[in-house]
């Protein structure tokens, strides 16, 4: 992946002599100077970062958005009973109004509370689930009946959903454009990933390769599906010209609130399965430090877990909030913030009365970089560094790949540097000729010794170690072996007493 830094701004013209080589707003009185912006060909932060060799760079306003519960209250005021069971009828498609019918409802004839779910008798499928209950429907003289739908909606399966070239104009899509799924691209997405669920696949559908704008894409992006939202619903709910509903009852959908609410960040590495390995390792490790007790009292609560081929880590921030980090794909790490209940009073105590769905998600966005930042700097800052993981599968790779598909060779050669971590160069016909050994010094697991009188044996033959990574590596492999444990114990003095 390639991570360059470009200028947002034009390059200043090189100053004439006798005018200042820095150019001046008068009307600000302040220095004008180019902005520097990152750009990813992926559109995905690097997991290893020049200015944090061994840690994520975390960047707040460039988390996504993802699995969304909203609760969606609809009124309907019904002259009679007869009117409101009419209207559950041909919302439901039972009478073959509505093409796309995106609500069905139990009979009103036969329940007291009728359950209302999304469609699922029909042909087309929905990215969208709901369900609920109509309640204070059955009044003869009629009355104000209340749909009461919890609706969740996954915005990286919506964005998944799309065509990249339908992202810069939402508005012009209709409703079922939006929200019936497209197979042919969710399984694209699902493919990439190592436990057969959401993904992001190209640039577009991230905001770009810059990450200058990503706050404010994603807040157009939800914008953009809530408006859609409310189409859909008034489009299958409420009565027009256009859907054949009866026209005899009127129907209101309140906005909808946030009831649970998940984002993330993603970052790009070699293998995402080790790096996940090595963040659980740590985390185990520096859990039950005081430190960690004082700013994450219920951190604790560590669960290692996998998935289909996935794995991942969790921790209970709260009972109402989780932090989950885990390999997405082979390459991509997601680290992600899960609100499991009152979001309002989890991440959004600011806010005050009625507000959009994208405006409580931007204070859910600063409250899950203040918690994700937290965890980095009590988890990733005490305890200490490893790449064992990562390591090792690199050290077996660089062996593989030198014995260039001599399974023979790669045995004795694995064998050798892991028992006596040093190799000689053999004729072409032996199992180390040179080629071997310089694609192995090419990767980096060995060098040669540059010992006076001990590099070149007799014949030309060179001699080959391991370099320091890959020497400390099979030393803390051999250390945990049974019979090194008993050894140490042996020969250590305070142990024998």
């Amino acid at each position: 992946m390639s991570f360059r830094y470009c200028a947002s701004a034009p390059v200043l013209p090189a100053p004439v002599r006798g005018t200042p080589s820095i150019e001046r707003n008068i009307s600000q009185n302040r220095i004008t100077i180019p902005t520097i912006r990152c750009r990813s060909r992926s559109g995905i932060r690097p997991w290893h970062t020049t200015a944090h060799h061994h840690d994520f760079e975390l960047i707040q306003g460039e988390s996504i958005p993802d699995r969304l519960v909203l609760t969606c209250n609809v009124e309907i005021d019904y002259p009679n009973a007869q009117a409101i069971a009419g209207w559950v009828e041909e919302v439901s498609g039972r009478d073959g109004c509505v093409a796309f019918p995106f609500i069905e409802m139990e009979t009103l004839s036969t329940n007291y509370m009728p359950k209302a779910r999304t469609a699922t008798r029909y042909e087309h499928k929905w990215i969208v689930n709901a369900h609920g209950e109509l309640k204070n429907a059955r009044r003869e003289a009629g009355g104000r009946a209340v749909l009461v739908l919890t609706i969740e909606l996954n915005m990286t399966r919506f964005l998944a959903n799309q065509h990249e070239c339908n992202l810069r104009d939402l508005d012009a899509l209709t409703p079922q454009e939006m929200f019936l799924q497209h197979d042919e691209l969710l399984r694209a997405a699902r493919a990439a990933t190592l436990v057969d669920d959401n993904f992001l696949l190209g640039t577009a559908r991230r905001g770009g390769t810059c990450f200058a704008h990503r706050a404010e894409f994603n807040h157009q992006i939800v914008e953009r599906a809530m408006d859609g939202l409310y189409r859909l619903l008034a489009e299958s709910l409420v009565p027009d010209d256009c859907n054949g509903l009866p026209r005899n009852v009127i129907v209101t959908i309140n906005p909808p609130a946030v009831s649970q609410a998940e984002v993330y960040w993603e970052f790009h590495t070699d293998s995402s399965l080790s790096a996940v390995g090595t963040v659980a390792d740590r985390m185990s490790m520096a859990c039950n430090q005081v430190k960690v007790k004082t700013y994450l009292p219920d951190s604790r609560d560590i669960t290692i877990h996998g998935e289909q081929n996935g794995m991942g880590v969790s921790i209970a921030l709260s009972d109402a909030v989780r932090a989950t980090i885990y390999a997405k794909t082979p390459t991509v790490i997601r680290l992600e913030i899960k609100y499991l209940k009152n979001v309002r009073g989890n991440a959004a105590r600011s806010l005050r009365g009625q507000q959009t769905v994208a405006t409580v998600l931007h204070e859910v966005h600063r409250d899950a970089f203040n918690r994700m930042n937290r965890i980095r700097e009590a988890f990733m800052q005490i305890a200490p560094h490893t790449d064992e993981r990562a390591d090792l599968l690199d050290f077996l790779r660089s062996i593989d790949r030198a014995a260039a598909g001599d399974e023979t060779r790669g045995k004795v050669m694995l064998e050798l540097l892991f028992n006596r971590g040093s190799i000689c160069e053999t004729i072409e016909e032996g199992f180390a000729p040179r080629s071997f050994c310089e694609r192995l010094v090419e990767s980096g697991v060995v060098e040669p010794v540059t010992v006076r009188h001990r590099g070149v044996r007799p014949g030309g033959e060179r001699r080959y170690v391991l370099t320091a990574p890959y020497r400390s590596l099979v030393d803390s492999l051999t250390a945990v072996l049974p019979s090194q444990v008993a050894l140490r114990a042996e020969r250590n003095p305070a142990t024998l007493q």
